[in-house]
This record gives structure tokens, C-alpha cells and sequence, in this order.
């Protein structure tokens, strides 16, 4: 290489090379200090895409994760009502079982055994009428409830609710205990209303037990898309910090050649004058 002061081509290609280094460093610096290799998008726009799309999937489906807390709390609150009214059903059977005796009962006793029936079958109505959710009635309606469980807008769990009035009053309205006939009816009634709240019972188990089954999904399913998230965007600090060490190397050496070079540009500059 001719040695000239016009065009010092090894001070150029020392700057070019520290240029690129400083670059270079100043990346894996910030991957490093944010963890992430896509702080800036620009540094690699392909997978900074893939990442965000992830990202997003991660996000709703965190938020299908919660949906599915609070459906549980949901179906607790249903099921939870649905116990009560189970026991008090219980009881009621009892006391008609009690009534339907006219062996030993007399009218004071069956009028006793009638107050308690009526206070039950109140209760019963007030369980009835006022569960409810967030201001939605859990048995007096048949509408149908649903919420996002995954990733898509469709993708959706769906409860109908039952409308439990008629177990109110009984099947013709009566829980009569004045009379062994009407503790056979009451018994009935009793009966056909405990194989609703049954049948409510097993559905709302059935939903709860699926939700269960959501919830494990979803939790796998954010975990994995961590890891394809991480895969593309979290920077491997170990790989990183060697190779920001290499770098910093590299700048020091082409700051030194850079050095270098000027100075013997300086030197020729000596020797011309010293021609003159």
C-alpha cells in the first residue's frame, strides 16, 4: 500500500471498523440493559413482528385466565345456593314425613309442623328470588350467560340459567300439612323439587369441573407462548455479554489503529517538510 497524506486508507478503514463496533456494542448494550433484543424494532423487524403478535395472544389470554376466576366464583356463588336450598328441601321432606301420621298427631301438633313448613317454603322463595351475580338472578330466569375462555372472540363458555319458581310452592302450589293426604302431596312436591335443584347441581358441578380443565389449558398455553415470545424478543445475556466483551475489544483495537494511522500521516507530513 503506497503511503500518502491525500488518502490515508488504513485511518478509513480503522474509522469504518470503529464505526461499526461502536454500533455494534451500542446494540448489545441495550439488549443487555433491557433484556429484550427487540427494545428498538428496527434491530430485527421480522421477529420484533412475530414477537408482538405473541404478545398479544399472551395478553388476551391472561385476561380468558381471569374470565375463567371469575366464572368459578360464579358458579360457586349458584352452587353455594343451591346446597341451602338442598337442606332446606331435607328438612321439609322430614317434617311432612312427620306429618303424614294420623296415628298420633293431632291439630295443634300438625298447625306446630305447618309453621316451620311455611318459614321453610318462605326461605326457599327467598333463596329463590334473590341469588344473584353482579345483578344477574341465578333462578328466576333462562337466559343464557357466556364469557371468552381463549384467544378468540368465539371462543366462548356458555351457561343457561334455570328458572326455578315453580319449586316454590310445590308442583299444585301446596306444602298442606293439615292432613296425611296433603303430607303425602307435600312429600311429593318436595320430591319433584330436590330432582330440579339436583339436576342444577350436577349441571353447575359438570361447568365448574370444565372450567377447571380451561384454567390448567390456559395456563399451559401462556406459558408456551412465553416461550415462543422469548425465543424471538429476550436477549441471551450470557451469549451477550461475550459478545459485547468482543466488541469492546474490536472499538479499542480500531481506536488504536485509527491512532495508529493518524500518526503516521503526521510523520509523512514531518518528512515532507523536512525535504523542503
Amino acid at each position: 500500500m503506497v503511503d500518502s497524506i491525500n488518502t490515508n486508507t488504513a485511518s478509513i478503514a480503522a474509522r469504518n471498523a470503529l464505526a461499526k463496533n461502536n454500533k455494534d456494542l451500542a446494540k448489545e448494550q441495550q439488549n443487555l440493559a433491557t433484556g429484550s433484543l427487540i427494545a428498538d424494532p428496527s434491530n430485527l423487524p421480522g421477529p420484533a413482528g412475530v414477537a408482538f403478535s405473541i404478545s398479544v395472544d399472551i395478553k388476551t389470554t391472561q385476561v380468558a385466565a381471569k374470565n375463567i376466576v371469575q366464572g368459578e366464583a360464579y358458579v360457586q356463588t349458584g352452587t353455594g345456593a343451591l346446597a341451602t336450598l338442598q337442606e332446606l328441601h331435607e328438612q321439609m321432606s322430614n317434617l311432612a314425613a312427620t306429618a303424614n301420621n294420623d296415628m298420633t298427631l293431632d291439630a295443634e301438633a300438625r298447625a306446630n309442623l305447618q309453621l316451620e313448613m311455611d318459614a321453610l317454603q318462605a326461605e326457599v322463595e327467598n333463596v329463590v328470588q334473590t341469588t344473584k351475580f353482579n345483578g344477574v338472578s341465578y333462578f328466576t330466569n333462562t337466559d343464557a350467560a357466556s364469557m371468552q375462555v381463549g384467544t378468540e372472540g368465539s371462543t366462548i363458555l356458555t351457561h343457561t340459567h334455570v328458572d326455578l319458581s315453580s319449586i316454590e310452592t310445590g308442583a299444585n302450589g301446596s306444602f298442606d300439612l293439615s292432613t296425611s293426604g296433603g303430607a303425602q302431596t307435600a312429600l311429593d312436591n318436595i320430591s319433584t323439587a330436590r330432582t330440579t335443584v339436583n339436576t342444577e347441581v350436577a349441571t353447575l358441578g359438570a361447568l365448574k369441573s370444565r372450567m377447571g380443565f380451561i384454567a390448567n389449558n390456559l395456563g399451559t398455553t401462556i406459558q408456551n407462548f412465553s416461550g415462543a415470545k422469548a425465543a424471538f424478543a429476550d436477549t441471551d445475556i450470557p451469549a451477550a455479554l461475550e459478545r459485547s466483551q468482543t466488541l469492546g475489544a474490536l472499538v479499542d483495537v480500531a481506536g488504536s489503529m485509527m491512532s495508529k494511522s493518524l500518526e503516521k500521516a503526521g510523520k509523512l507530513s514531518e518528512l515532507v517538510k523536512s525535504a523542503r
